[in-house]
């Protein structure tokens, strides 16, 4: 009787939003949500197990703040274009003044490109790491096979091994498949 006044969809999404903290905020925005479809598969892709909503709310966040200060660094660049360079004449205020309009310019889309290179950067180093180690993983199963072992014992005891650390990620997937879902060896790689 005591809970019959509480909702049950309304407060967990109240406290998943505090428990992001300033991102919660974010969260729901129509921008980060399209961002966040754009972005799923590049996260997917590197192997980060991040949110796409969250990441894409973080990266706003991160683009509103160079975008407030780049809009503070044109201001200090028109106003002492405006206040100084246009009374005194002097090349140093000139030169200043339109240093802070470039930077203002500049920040933005750095920022961007920084937070994209870094998820690029991500997939680079998974997409190397999985061929470094494709060469002994192809021995260490050709070695089963040849012993007689299923390839289900295989994906079950090098998923649990700390041998590789790049395939193992996609032998544990594969693992979990083969046991939870029931499909067999073929299927499971499939996916």
């Amino acid at each position: 009787m005591a809970f019959k006044g509480l909702r049950r969809n309304g407060g967990n999404k109240k406290e998943f939003k505090s428990s992001l903290g300033i991102m919660g905020n974010f969260y729901e925005l129509g921008i980060v949500k399209s961002i966040s479809r754009s972005i799923e598969k590049k996260l997917l892709l590197a192997g980060l197990s991040t949110d796409p909503q969250l990441f894409a709310a973080q990266m706003f966040f991160y683009l509103m703040v160079s975008s407030v200060f780049s809009a503070i660094l044109a201001f200090l660049g028109v106003y002492i274009l405006v206040k100084f360079y246009l009374v005194f004449r002097l090349a140093k205020f000139a030169v200043a003044g339109l240093m802070f309009i470039i930077f203002a310019v500049i920040i933005p889309p750095v920022t961007y490109l920084l937070l994209n290179v870094n998820i690029s950067q991500s997939i680079e180093n998974r997409r190397i790491g999985i061929d470094a180690e494709t060469a002994a993983f192809s021995a260490v199963f050709t070695i089963f096979l040849r012993s007689g072992l299923s390839p289900r014992i295989l994906f079950d005891r090098i998923s649990r091994t700390i041998a590789f650390n790049y395939i193992n990620q996609v032998l544990l997937y594969v693992s979990k498949r083969i046991n939870f879902l029931g499909e067999n060896v073929e299927d499971a790689l499939l996916h």
